[in-house]
């Protein structure tokens, strides 16, 4: 929620283990985003555009949980921020 939690972009992420439902703080991102989108394909998590606190993003990072680290994937087209991603 909004209530309390920082405007400020952040690196941080967590993942949420869906046997134990509990969530562990992870490998953080490369590039500190806000209203970032995120979503999962084959096995890697995206996480696409978003806001630096200057600028929108083109930028995307996958996490790839074989290697547990981020990686730069092909960027946008154009900036995007608080966007639908499905």
């Amino acid at each position: 929620g909004r209530k309390g939690s920082s405007t400020a972009p952040v690196r941080r992420c967590w993942m949420l283990d869906r046997m134990s439902h509990d969530w562990s703080e992870m490998v953080p991102m490369t590039t500190a985003r806000k209203q970032v989108m995120a979503g999962q394909l084959n096995g890697k998590l995206y996480a696409v555009g978003g806001w630096n606190g200057r600028a929108y993003l083109r930028s995307v990072e996958v996490f790839d949980p074989t290697k547990g680290a981020w990686a730069p994937a092909p960027r946008l087209d154009s900036a995007r921020g608080s966007f639908g991603l499905a």
